[in-house]
């Protein structure tokens, strides 16, 4: 049992969710604040205690608008405000929370900062992704409640543009701070063992069915049978070039729809689909022992970039080219809509001419990018013992 003289965190976010980069901010969370009392929000798709040492309450975010949600928030609210009463400070905790695509998200967030603001919590915004905000009420309720927060750290460049773009003055430019896990191996090769895979024998596919991030919240009433033809086109060419097991990882819990589908297409039978409840240590570990990724999630990136991991990444939204600006590495990208044989092939051949070039690039920038998710952490911590 921890101490219950220890400060108390509540810690706010997308995690259990089915989504493993969300759930790798809440892993970082954890690792560096393992001697604090923590409790998450977590959702119902990924169950968290197994793996990671966190109390988590119930918290319906990211799952839209019905009534059974709706039902839930009712009750989970006050759940959620207990236990923000009686914590010491708030943090918000990583990933894209910031912007303004559906109405209910920036109420849900700041609903939140106000009650901390109304018990006098601190209130810590980590490894933020800020935008879009598109609207006059996301950008003014945005500037009041990001302006009163104790700390702002914005994850990259276009997220310190718009909040200067709405007078937040007090943003501090970090980055993902699912940097700070640097383990290799954290299942110990289990998750190797358990799929017959070895250490740079297969490649890595992580798949959105999104194919372009202006469908995000449309997707369901789109017809993606174009694009998934395309998709089985690439993963046949890449298997011709390499004759590796291709790897489909659902790092998302619904895309294994995607890879199933994509299997169907593809003309060779040596392909796995890793199961979409993974967590993200496991996820981790299946991404950072492949030869390559050729990935659109933005943390299957972050996961091979982690261990020097080679990649081509699949840009479908701007987080995704912010990422490879920090990386230095934006010329192994192929904007979605520019995605072809001749532009995967080219890829391919610059990745091989490069191969080492780009694994101790990323080891370089791995430890820088570890040590800046440490600096903001420990500029909460010294907060937080005053």
């Amino acid at each position: 049992m921890k101490n219950s003289n220890k400060k108390r965190i509540l810690i706010i976010g997308a995690y259990g969710c089915g989504n493993a980069g969300d759930d790798a901010l809440l892993q970082s969370i954890v690792d560096y604040f393992h001697d604090y009392n923590l409790t998450a929000t977590a959702g119902s798709k990924n169950n968290l205690k197994p793996w990671l040492q966190v109390k988590t309450i119930r918290c319906r975010l990211n799952e839209g608008i019905s009534f059974p949600v709706f039902k839930s928030m009712i009750k989970d609210v006050f759940i959620i405000l207990f236990h923000l009463i009686h914590s010491n400070a708030i943090i918000f905790g990583g990933g894209s929370l910031i912007h303004d695509l559906t109405f209910y998200n920036l109420i849900f967030i700041y609903f939140w900062h106000l009650c901390a603001l109304i018990f006098r919590k601190r209130v810590y915004y980590l490894g933020m992704g800020v935008g879009p905000l598109n609207t006059r009420f996301g950008k003014k309720i945005s500037k009041f409640f990001l302006s009163k927060s104790t700390y702002l750290f914005v994850r990259d460049k276009r997220g310190e543009s718009i909040c200067h773009s709405i007078d937040v003055n007090n943003s501090i430019l970090s980055n993902d701070i699912a940097f700070l896990i640097n383990k290799k191996n954290q299942c110990n090769g289990r998750t190797l063992r358990e799929n017959n895979l070895h250490e740079k024998c297969y490649i890595c596919i992580t798949a959105s069915e999104w194919f372009d991030s202006d469908n995000f919240w449309n997707k369901s009433s789109i017809d993606f049978e174009v694009q998934i033809k395309k998709f089985a086109a690439y993963l046949d060419m890449l298997f011709e070039f390499y004759n590796m097991k291709i790897v489909f990882v659902p790092t998302v819990s619904h895309d294994s729809q995607l890879a199933e589908k994509l299997s169907n297409k593809i003309s060779f039978k040596d392909y796995i689909i890793i199961p979409n409840n993974y967590n993200s240590m496991e996820m981790a570990e299946i991404i950072e022992n492949s030869y390559l990724l050729v990935g659109m999630r933005m943390h299957s990136i972050i996961f091979a970039a982690r261990q020097s991991v080679p990649f081509i990444a699949i840009i479908y939204n701007q987080k995704v080219n912010e990422l490879l600006e920090i990386l230095d590495l934006a010329d192994y990208s192929i904007p979605i809509n520019d995605m072809n044989l001749i532009a995967l092939t080219s890829a391919v051949n610059k990745i091989e001419s490069n191969y080492g070039i780009i694994q101790k690039k990323l080891k370089e920038k791995s430890a820088l990018l570890r040590e800046q998710a440490i600096k903001s952490m420990d500029m909460i911590e010294k907060d937080m013992m005053t």
